[in-house]
Formats: C-alpha cells, structure tokens, sequence
C-alpha cells in the first residue's frame, strides 16, 4: 500500500498555453475542440516531470495555436495580481494550507495541504474565482469578446495537472521548484499573503 498523500503540486494553465495534443505530449485523453483534431490525437506524456524543453515540431504546435477560437491567453501584471487575491480569498475561505504558488503569465504551480476535496476540485474553485474577479474589475482578458449571451470565455484551458505528494521530501522539494520558477523565466520572486511556510511532520 502506497504512503497517504500529505499534498498536491498542480499545475493549471492558462488558455492556449498547453493544448491536449502539444506534439511534446500531454495527460489529456482525447481532442474534444472540432479546430484541434486535425492536428492529431493525444500523445500521452511519459513522465511527470515538465516536458517543456523537449524536442518537438514547433511548427505543428504554432498551427494548432493559430487554430484556437480565441487568442492564446498572457496574463499582465494587474491581472496576475488579480488572480492571486481570487486565489488568495478561496485559500481562506476553505482555510486551505498552501505551501507555495507560482502565478506566470501563462499557467500556475500551487502545492497545498490534502484537505477534504480532490486536487482537481480545488483547481475548479480557484479558476471561477479569478474569473470572476478578472471580470468585475475590468481585467478580463476576454472581455471585448462575450458571447451571444452576455457571458465570457473562460481564460483558463481545460482540466489541470496534478501530482501527489507522500513524503516530506518530496513537498521541499517541490515547493523549491516552484519558488523558482518565476526567477528561471527571468521574472521577479513572488511573495502571497495566502501561502504559509510548510512544517515537516
């Protein structure tokens, strides 16, 4: 019997950032956009580690990309801001621990404490309420774009990527990697009221 779960890493994308059939492989099981399929089915993914650098056809992925009904979503400085205080009011609403968080313009990293809902709940929670607060302030990306009744695009892809964490090490160190990846995209360290520091058991 494996270890209980003490956390979760997961990673939920802005939309366009990470489509299901990136010629560097996904964790999504099918195409579901009618635009997309043509570019071919799921490759699945055959790690859990970031993929990102791996060889690929980029020229396949920029098509699929120019495909999208909606432009790719790259979030500001404002709107990111915006996100974290979303984020920021689910994290105490639930009185979740979260042990780290990386906004980027394109996607998020979060590790925080198991707690009664599933990893993919919690993602759910955190995107409406950014949502709803990108739109109330003005800061939605897709704002000059509703849709024939009135509502918004979501500016999130679909679903997420999540990782179970056992052991202490393994939350250090994750919570490590996340602290740096906005400094290794060559952006500033982040600071959010809403992440507390990790106590090892």
């Amino acid at each position: 019997m494996p270890p209980p779960i003490i956390a979760y890493h997961v990673v939920f994308s802005a939309y366009g950032f990470w489509l299901p059939n990136d010629p560097r492989g996904s964790w999504s099981e099918k195409v579901w956009a009618p635009n997309l399929v043509r570019f071919g089915p799921p490759i699945p993914a055959a790690t859990r580690r970031s993929v990102a650098a791996a060889p690929h056809d980029a020229t396949l992925r920029l098509a699929a990309k120019a495909a999208l009904l909606y432009p790719p979503v790259y979030f500001d400085a404002p709107q990111i801001e915006c996100i974290a205080k979303g984020i920021g009011d689910e994290v105490r609403k639930y009185d979740l621990p979260v042990y780290a968080a990386a906004l980027m313009p394109d996607h998020v990293h979060m590790v925080f404490a198991r707690k009664a809902q599933k990893a993919e709940a919690w993602v759910g929670y955190f995107k409406r309420a950014a949502s709803r607060l990108l739109r109330e302030l003005g800061l939605h990306p897709f704002a000059e774009r509703p849709r024939d009744d009135g509502s918004l695009p979501t500016p999130w892809a679909e679903g997420g990527w999540r990782v179970y964490l056992h052991a202490d090490e393994e939350v250090i160190r994750t919570i490590r990697y996340i602290e740096e990846n906005p400094i290794n995209a060559g952006l500033p360290r982040q600071q959010w009221d809403f992440v507390t520091t990790y106590s090892p058991a």
